[in-house]
């Protein structure tokens, strides 16, 4: 079965039991589904059949090793070869993307930033960097990046997504408003902050 057969909810969860079982490796060797419900505040049957499907069924009254657990855990997030990602757009918006960690946990890496603005490669966080735009193609190639983020004015963002397809980018997480169009075979996801929050606002609203 193919990862992206699996439900969201399940993906979201993941992480939460990689961080228990991080949190617990150096002092215990196994834990069990109970446990591991009982300190994330979820159900058992839930966390069984969840550990099922990556991992397979714990031992009756001996439960999981934790180690192998979480290798097999960390194997389905990716996290042993993370896909790569390149940003485009190094505002305000871009910049919180580039420096959000969290993505890591779910196998992901965002390893470079672009920019129309930066004329010369700047430091950013960290070993992060943020490189001219012009410097996108050749870094895509030559690091094997999958995945682009834009996070550019609507003005730019097909350019940027034609940039991108060019490149050799295989899928598109778009934050830029405005639709923008893509080869049948490219991914894309544009997310609709303004809608989103309107949506929101309409619970409270008459």
């Amino acid at each position: 079965m193919k990862k992206t057969q699996f439900s969201k909810p399940l993906l979201e969860r993941v992480p939460l039991y990689l961080k228990y079982l991080y949190s617990i490796k150096d002092n215990e060797k196994r834990v069990s589904s109970t446990a591991i419900s009982q300190a994330l505040k979820l159900g058992e049957v839930q966390v069984r059949k969840d550990l099922n499907v990556i991992s397979g069924s714990g031992k009756p009254k001996i439960g999981y090793e934790i180690q192998s657990l979480i290798c097999n855990l960390e194997d389905f997030l990716g996290k042993t070869k993370r896909v790569k990602v390149a940003l485009v757009g190094a505002g305000k918006l871009g910049k919180a993307l580039y420096g959000y960690a969290g993505f890591e946990e779910y196998g992901v890496e965002i390893c470079a930033a672009f920019d129309l603005l930066v004329e010369k490669t700047q430091a950013f966080r960290d070993e992060k960097l943020i490189y001219p735009i012009g410097a996108f193609s050749d870094y895509v190639r030559e690091n094997n990046v999958m995945i682009g983020i834009i996070a550019v004015p609507e003005q730019s963002a097909q350019a940027t997504a034609d940039m991108m397809v060019k490149s050799g980018i295989k899928a598109i997480w778009n934050f830029a408003p405005g639709k923008i169009n893509v080869p049948q075979e490219v991914t894309l996801r544009s997310e609709n902050m303004a809608a989103s929050l309107a949506l929101l606002a309409s619970e409270f609203k008459g």
